[in-house]
């Protein structure tokens, strides 16, 4: 075997590798969304857009005031 096809073999193999890890990577980010993983970093996102100069919430404080709001405002949640 030439050290041609040896190299392409390896290299066909880390392009697979990387396709894969995309692939998981997209389907973790699709996965967040669905069960709210991304609520908070929206929230820092518009916080820092609408208040700059303020420190926002931390996550704790965050997830507490949205699980209180979701408590006073139930049809605010799907189940």
């Amino acid at each position: 075997m030439s050290g041609l096809s040896a190299s392409s073999g390896a290299s066909s193999e880390l392009g697979a590798l990387r396709r894969v890890w995309g692939r998981l990577r997209a389907f973790g980010a699709y996965a967040a969304a669905v069960v709210d993983g991304d609520k908070y970093n929206n929230y820092l996102r518009h916080h820092h857009d609408s208040h700059p100069g303020v420190a926002p919430m931390t996550a704790g404080e965050f997830w507490r005031d949205y699980s209180d709001w979701q408590d006073k405002n139930p049809a605010g949640r799907c189940c």
